[in-house]
């Protein structure tokens, strides 16, 4: 089965994050499948560019068919959405010529941005296969929210066209998040049997998690409670100040690692704290040497309507890898932490419920361990890549069939 992914961002251990796809598509190598991914050769979060010297390049990255289309690189909101439609286009060019001479089985586009669904209908359209449309974030209602622009600027309302399109055009509906279902039946009537949840989640490194499984957590002072991960508008990290603010008198230090949009919104905001520090942006192969050194570690996210839907943060199932307890603010009706056992999920905005949340965590190394060792399981059962590609294999074998 030849299966190709039109993803604006998809990543690679070489090329930074959003490995979702590198991932799934390692396992299913496995299988004797071959996969090609069609990427954007510039976005903000790449740690290293594809080179390109013509329009788009083909590249083999552990036995995965990469596509890089070229873009131009972006400084600010404008020229985003610039190098959104240079892909789409670009790539809707590769579908009618480059992929009409190969053999393909399924066709997927996959979010953050919905745009990626025109090359994708393309192709599936020209080769007669089914079409699979893959969503990430919910746009643009997340993204409305966020900006507090008008949901009647022309960007949004194209968004609103293109994830109609996508919905009427695809055999298939997938999230990442569970309560998409919800959205999508409500707002364009797509049918369970239409709809698919495969959630995200981790390579596991076997050995990685039985190290930790059995490591002692030494009792050290000050404690740590950490973030790591992007410091864009979608994360309330805010709160985590408001949080170390009031503890200012606990044996305790916030550790802040990461780089994004609000770093220095949020270094101004901790500037008379001593309690607070940003050791910046970490390379991926540091990350979970970087969450070993936290003791209890922190999500927020900013309060908004698309979050009922459920939630999908890589650096979830990050923390759960090393056994963290997590001490998470945010609102929605699926809730991971809760559902796990391993941590505690406080309504967002409210900092005395935040601080209170953290000094029960503190408390005890064992209650924490216990918290950590739920979460560990929890991953392992329900979000292995390994596992979650099996279930992708079986459901795409069904479509392509046709039943």
């Amino acid at each position: 089965m030849h299966v190709v992914i039109f993803s604006h961002a998809t990543g690679s251990v070489i090329h930074g994050p959003n490995t979702r796809w590198y991932n799934l598509g390692q396992e299913l190598l496995k299988n004797g499948d071959a996969i090609t991914l069609v990427g954007a050769s510039w976005f903000h979060k790449y740690t290293t560019l594809p080179k390109l010297r013509w329009l788009y390049k083909k590249e083999l990255v552990h036995g995965l068919n990469y596509v890089w289309v070229r873009v131009p690189s972006y400084s600010n909101r404008l020229f985003q959405v610039i190098n959104q439609f240079v892909y789409t286009l670009l790539s809707s060019f590769l579908a009618l010529f480059y992929f009409a001479k190969l053999d393909v089985d399924v066709v997927i586009a996959s979010s953050p941005h919905p745009f990626s669904i025109f090359p994708a209908w393309l192709l599936a359209r020209m080769k007669g296969v089914p079409l699979v449309y893959e969503v990430r974030d919910l746009w643009p209602l997340a993204i409305v929210e966020l900006s507090g622009s008008s949901s009647k600027h022309i960007y949004f309302r194209l968004l609103n066209f293109t994830e109609r399109f996508a919905v009427r055009n695809a055999q298939m509906v997938t999230s990442v998040k569970p309560g998409d279902y919800e959205y999508f039946h409500a707002k364009y009537g797509v049918e369970a049997k239409d709809f698919y949840y495969l959630p995200n989640g981790l390579a596991i490194d076997d050995t990685i998690v039985e190290e930790n499984s059995i490591e002692e957590e030494k009792e050290r002072r000050p404690l740590v409670v950490g973030y790591l991960g992007s410091m864009g508008a979608y994360y309330d990290l805010e709160s985590l100040i408001d949080a170390a603010r009031e503890m200012q008198n606990d044996d305790v230090l916030f550790r802040l690692v990461g780089d994004g949009d609000n770093l220095s919104k949020l270094k101004a905001l901790a500037q008379d704290l001593d309690n607070v520090e940003f050791p910046g942006r970490v390379q991926k192969s540091e990350v979970f040497d970087e969450i070993r050194r936290f003791d209890i570690a922190f999500l927020g996210l900013k309060d908004i309507k698309a979050n009922q839907y459920g939630i999908s943060c890589n650096k979830i199932f990050e923390y759960m890898s090393i056994g963290k307890p997590i001490v998470a603010s945010y609102r929605t009706n699926f809730d991971p932490i809760g559902e796990s056992g391993c941590g505690i999920t406080v309504v967002p905005g409210e900092s005395e419920e935040l601080v209170s949340a953290i000094r029960q965590l503190m408390e005890s190394a064992g209650y924490r361990r216990v918290l950590g060792s739920r979460g560990r399981d929890y991953l392992l059962r329900e979000h292995d890549f390994s596992k979650l590609a099996v279930q992708l294999r079986s459901r795409l074998n069904l479509l392509v069939s046709g039943q």
